[in-house]
C-alpha cells in the first residue's frame, strides 16, 4: 500500500480500478499485505499481475517509481 498525494492509502487494485473478478485472481490482492505489488512479485519470483506483462510498464509502478 502506498500513500497518495492526499495522504490516503492506496493499493494497486484501487489505483488500477480492478474489477472484483480481476482482484480474486490477483497475487497482490490475495496476499493481504502492505507491500507494493512489484515487491511481492520480486519476492515470489513470479508474475502476480494477470493484466500487465511487466511491472516496469505498469502505471502504478511508474507513479511510485519516477
Amino acid at each position: 500500500m502506498i500513500e497518495s498525494e492526499n495522504n490516503e492509502c492506496e493499493h494497486c487494485w484501487e489505483f488500477m480500478n480492478c474489477t472484483p473478478d480481476t482482484r480474486i485472481h490477483c497475487f497482490a490482492y490475495k496476499s493481504k499485505t502492505e507491500e507494493p505489488c512489484w515487491v511481492l512479485n520480486l519476492i515470489a519470483k513470479k508474475d502476480g499481475c494477470k493484466i500487465l506483462f511487466t511491472c516496469k510498464g505498469c502505471p502504478w509502478f511508474l507513479k511510485n517509481n519516477p
